[in-house]
C-alpha cells in the first residue's frame, strides 16, 4: 500500500504534528524525529500547512524504496506495516489542533537548520572544535549522531559538480569527515578528500531508466541520513554498503547535473569504495583515491568492527 504526497497532506488537513510529541513517540526513531523537526520551518513546534507537510513528506521519502518520489510505501509485500507505516502511526498519535496564527517557538533540543555553516573551513580548529562543528552539522541536517564507544559517524559535504568535469572522469572535490568517541571518552575526527557524484564515463552504461525514455539515467544519493555497514565486493574489494534500499536523484536529460526532480530506487548499490588516481571511478558511489581510501578504511576499523555507521550527506 502506498500513500501519495497529496494523501499525506490531506491526512493532516486542519491538524498539526506536534514536534516534541512525535520525537517522543516509540514508533519514530531519533533520525526521523530530526527530519520532523527540520520540516518545522517557522520553528513554532508544529508541522502544519501544505508547505511544511510536503517538506516532511519529501524527507520521509528518503527512507522509501518504492521508486517514486510521489508516494511512499507503508506496507510490505505481505501486507504488514513497514517502518514508514509505523512512522505514520506515530505521526497520527502526535497531532493537535492546527493553529491559524504563529505561536511562540517551543524549546527543541536541536541545532537550527542553516545555523551551522557547512562552508566554514576547519583549518586552525582543534580536534575538539572540529568534533563539535561536524556533530552540529550532522544534527542540523537530520542526521542521527551515534554516541556509543567507537561508534562511527560519517558526514560528507558535497560541492555540486558537473559529471562531465575532467573529461568525464570526475573530480575529488568533496569533503568527508569521520567522528567517534573511544572507550576512554576521547573525541576523534579524521577528514578526507572525496567524491559523492557519478562521472560521465559511466553515462548510458550504468543506471536505471527513471523516466521511461529507453536510456539509463545516472544517479546520486540525495542529501540526508543513511546507515552503512562494512562489506566486500568481488570487483571493488572493501566497501561500505547501505543497510537498506535507497533512492537516488536521476539525471534524466543527461546534462551531468541533478536538477531534474526525478528519483528512482538504487537498491543498495550506492557504496563507499576506492576510486582511481586520475578518475573518481564513481557511477554514483562515494569514492576516494586509493591512498585516501586505505587511510579511511584503516581509521574506520581501528577499534574493531564499527557496526552500523551513520552517514549524513549535505549539499553545500
Amino acid at each position: 500500500m502506498n500513500v501519495s504526497k497529496n494523501d499525506f497532506v490531506e491526512r493532516y488537513n486542519n491538524r498539526a504534528i506536534d514536534v516534541n510529541r512525535a520525537r517522543e513517540n516509540q514508533n519514530i526513531s531519533e533520525g526521523v524525529g530530526n527530519h520532523i523537526a527540520r520540516a518545522d520551518t517557522n520553528r513554532d513546534g508544529r508541522v502544519q500547512g501544505r508547505d511544511e507537510l510536503e517538506g516532511l513528506f519529501n524527507r520521509l521519502d528518503n527512507y522509501d524504496s518504492n521508486g517514486s518520489y510521489h508516494s511512499i510505501a507503508v506496507r510490505d509485500a505481505n501486507g504488514q506495516k513497514n517502518a514508514l507505516g509505523r512512522v505514520l502511526d506515530g505521526l497520527d498519535q502526535s497531532t493537535v489542533a492546527a493553529t491559524q496564527t504563529r505561536t511562540e517557538p517551543r524549546t527543541i533540543n536541536r541545532p537550527r537548520p542553516g545555523s551551522v555553516d557547512a562552508t566554514r573551513s576547519t583549518a586552525g580548529m582543534s580536534e575538539s572544535q572540529r568534533f563539535d562543528h561536524y556533530r552540529n552539522l550532522i544534527e542540523a541536517n537530520g542526521g542521527e549522531f551515534k554516541t556509543g564507544p567507537n561508534q562511527r559517524n560519517i558526514v560528507s559535504l558535497r560541492r555540486e559538480t558537473d559529471a562531465d568535469v575532467n573529461g568525464g572522469n570526475g573530480r575529488y572535490d568533496d569533503t568527508t569527515a569521520m567522528l567517534w568517541t573511544d572507550s576512554q571518552g576521547r573525541q576523534h575526527v579524521r577528514e578526507y578528500t572525496s567524491n559523492t557524484e557519478p562521472s560521465a564515463r559511466y553515462r548510458g552504461s550504468i543506471g536505471v531508466d527513471a523516466n521511461g525514455d529507453g536510456r539509463k539515467d545516472q544517479g546520486r544519493l540525495p542529501e540526508g541520513f543513511y546507515e552503512y555497514r562494512t562489506g566486500h565486493s568481488s570487483s571493488l574489494g572493501r566497501v561500505l554498503r547501505p543497510t537498506q534500499n535507497t533512492n537516488a536523484e536521476r539525471d534524466t536529460n543527461h546534462d551531468g547535473l541533478f536538477n531534474d526532480g526525478v528519483m528512482a530506487s538504487a537498491g543498495q548499490s550506492m557504496l563507499f569504495h576506492a576510486g582511481g588516481r586520475n578518475m573518481t571511478g564513481s557511477a554514483g558511489c562515494q569514492t576516494m583515491s586509493p591512498e585516501v581510501y586505505n587511510q579511511f578504511w584503516s581509521d574506520l576499523n581501528s577499534n574493531g568492527n564499527p557496526g552500523n555507521i551513520g552517514y549524513t550527506l549535505i549539499n553545500m
